[in-house]
């Protein structure tokens, strides 16, 4: 059994909360952990395998380290926790914007180097301003369905695009995998996380995207990014008669990635998928219902 002190438990979860994940060594031995240098390991170990258990947080272990991203109910119940307001959010859900340099003359871009202007006050979400044709064309209403992009073959290299078609909210992603990657250099041997997110609106919509980057949460963003980005349309069908909506693959289909080789056969209304659990969210999140 494991005493952890109040402020240590309010400690870790504040930094969870900022950060919106964390990343915890396997070693109950350890005196510190390599983020939170005054708490012991092991006493993060167990905070964060306690909200795990009521599912406050998804936990990926790999190579003898535990990845916690925060879900849904994890940012409401630390709200309640830590008496933070709504409009508050990780690190995780939050957009970085890139800093610019500062203008010649030591003159930030409408500071005029007297702390007014930009500088001062909230400042208000930057306006979407489209870099590609095909993002043009979405912004002015031009395109106003996501099926014309996909029927003329047109590349989409913007994920504001995807988030102009889908309210927020709409479009759900998930971390598949995040395993640590190395790295031999001349200076040293550097450690970088890669990450696997999958998103997808249940209604026949499903994207994967990857992305290595020095922090999981950098990682996250990216993988979000890229997902959304590879979005592409998925045709479904029915099994039988054409009674409801669609809730199977069409016909037999397969693919083949590497070492791996998938098919997919139409199964009857009320089948579920049979397959693994991976394969399961995958077709969760394409809105295939039935499948073998």
């Amino acid at each position: 059994m494991v005493l952890i002190p109040k402020k240590t438990r309010r400690q870790i979860l504040e930094h969870l909360f900022k950060e919106g994940v964390m990343v915890v060594k396997k070693d109950y031995q350890a005196c510190k952990h390599n983020e939170l240098e005054d708490i012991p390991n092991l006493h993060v170990m167990m905070v964060l395998r306690s909200l795990a258990s009521r599912h406050y947080l998804q936990e990926i272990y790999s190579w003898r380290w535990h990845y916690y991203t925060l879900t849904n109910e994890g940012i409401e119940y630390l709200r309640e926790v830590l008496h933070l307001p709504a409009q508050v959010f990780p690190q995780t859900l939050t957009k970085q914007r890139p800093t610019r340099p500062a203008l010649a003359g030591g003159e930030s871009e409408g500071g005029g180097g007297k702390g007014k202007g930009k500088g001062k006050g909230k400042q208000e979400e930057k306006q979407w301003t489209p870099m590609t044709k095909l993002g043009r064309l979405v912004n002015d209403g031009k395109i106003t369905c996501l099926e014309d992009i996909y029927l003329h073959s047109l590349p989409i290299k913007e994920p504001e695009i995807i988030d102009h078609f889908y309210p927020p909210g709409s479009l759900k992603d998930e971390v598949l995998k995040i395993h640590p990657v190395q790295k031999m250099t001349s200076a040293g041997q550097t450690n970088r996380f890669v990450c696997y997110v999958l998103v997808g609106d249940t209604n026949g919509h499903i994207g994967l995207g990857s992305k290595c980057a020095k922090e999981v949460a950098t990682a996250i963003r990216g993988g979000i990014i890229a997902a959304k980005i590879n979005l592409i349309p998925v045709r479904r069908g029915f099994w039988g008669n054409r009674i409801g909506l669609p809730h199977t693959v069409p016909m037999k289909v397969h693919g083949k990635c590497g070492s791996v080789r998938a098919r997919l056969i139409p199964a009857p209304r009320g089948s579920g998928i049979v397959g693994s659990p991976v394969m399961k969210k995958m077709m969760a999140f394409a809105g295939i219902s039935d499948c073998f």
